[in-house]
């Protein structure tokens, strides 16, 4: 025999070794050509030796060898169609979305768009951009699953948030042809998602126990349940909760504005709401009211209100004021409503220590809502009116309620 042929066999043999037999056993000509032809370099052994172990993102790397010609390997649609979908069944978001985007194309594989779809949607449901984006493309188009411009709207409002500037085009072309109401609709079902990871998919969360992780106050905005409070409470949050004097109640986060940290959740049911006075800017010395409640036993805390004072704008702060107690009494956050029963602002959650003679709470004007409310028309045209508010202290206690981050 050949004793160049024979030193490549030997060499063949030994990269071979370090496998286990099924890997062995799965390995292509394709493969087995490059070794025995010595095309191998530094680079590809290594992504080569890692994927044939069963690493993910070495499959989708590899892959990408094969789908771009890299390292002077031929480009070859088949080979990297098999390596995207040993990552993608390994539960590689990134293997998902290249799979999908393997059948859609019909690149190393016959084209199928029911396929396509269901790999997106594997991909997108743990949060990856491209899938995303591509998902919002089947949707728009009415590929593979019938045309849906409001689930279309969705997905490209979550890929555009991920940094998706062509998904963030789709999306102002889409709204335009879109009603109001359909718009409000797609942004709602885009604030309530939340992303899973391959291991967590099916699975009851883990952060279900009956303490939640985080809270703060909030109040209700609209009589159909649309709920005002802080947007870092519920980042990562597996369940939302809002506990009224009715109870506990299931909420979905609408949309945020992170400059301000204000968020809007919805709750399902018929709320008590305080108006919104969105203009104002609270003046030094107006009294104003704050709910009170016991942190300690929140579970059965009962929200009360607190008398307090202005003590006028936080320097060097954007929509920043403070509201100051002679006498508090343990926490204080949630609406701020002035003498009327218009509320002006949002307190942060401050815990009171019984030592203390005097205590205020920063809190934020209602200025920044108005990024807040863009494309939300249901929610605009719900707002409790104006001077036709319940006396403070009922308002306080009937439309506050306590969001619960699980």
């Amino acid at each position: 025999m050949n004793r160049f042929l024979v030193c490549g066999l030997a060499g063949l043999a030994m990269v071979c070794g370090s496998l286990s037999m099924a890997a062995e056993a799965e390995t292509s000509d394709t493969i087995r050509d490059l070794v025995l032809g010595k095309s191998m370099e530094p680079a590809f052994s290594n992504t080569l030796a890692n994927a044939q172990t069963g690493d993910p993102n070495a499959q989708v790397a590899l892959g990408n060898v094969f789908a771009e010609g890299l390292y002077g390997i031929p480009q070859n649609d088949s080979e990297a169609f098999r390596w995207y979908e040993k990552a993608a069944r390994g539960g590689n978001s990134m293997g998902e979305y290249l799979l999908g985007s393997s059948y859609e194309q019909g690149k190393g594989t016959p084209k199928n768009i029911e396929q396509a779809l269901a790999w997106y949607k594997l991909s997108a449901g743990k949060g990856f951009a491209s899938a995303q984006a591509a998902l919002g493309n089947l949707y728009s188009a009415g590929q593979g699953v019938q045309r849906d411009p409001v689930e279309a709207y969705k997905w490209f409002a979550l890929a555009t948030a991920a940094g998706d500037t062509r998904a963030g085009e789709d999306r102002l072309k889409l709204a335009q042809a879109m009603p109001l109401q359909d718009v409000a609709e797609a942004e709602y079902r885009a604030g309530s998602f939340r992303p899973v990871t391959g291991t967590q998919a099916g699975r009851k969360s883990q952060d279900d126990g009956a303490i939640p992780k985080s809270m703060a106050a909030g109040f209700f905005i609209t009589p159909d349940g649309y709920f005002l409070s802080r947007l870092h409470v519920t980042r990562n949050a597996q369940k939302i909760m809002v506990k009224t004097k009715d109870g506990l109640l299931p909420a979905q986060f609408v949309k945020g504005d992170i400059n301000s940290d204000l968020a809007i959740y919805k709750v399902a049911g018929s709320f008590s709401a305080a108006p919104l006075a969105m203009t104002t800017t609270p003046g030094r010395g107006s009294v104003v009211s704050v709910p009170r409640f016991n942190n300690d036993d929140w579970k059965a805390a009962r929200i009360v209100g607190q008398s307090g004072v202005v003590l006028g704008m936080v320097p060097k702060t954007a929509d920043t004021f403070q509201v100051g107690f002679a006498h508090p009494g343990e926490n204080a956050g949630g609406c701020v409503l002035d003498s009327t029963g218009a509320a002006i602002g949002l307190a942060t959650f401050r815990t009171f220590l019984p030592q203390q003679t005097d205590a205020f709470v920063p809190a934020t004007t209602f200025s920044s809502l108005k990024r807040l409310f863009s494309n939300m028309p249901v929610v605009r045209s719900g707002l409790a009116p104006l001077g036709k508010q319940a006396p403070v202290e009922k308002l306080i206690e009937e439309a506050s309620g306590l969001l619960l981050s699980y």
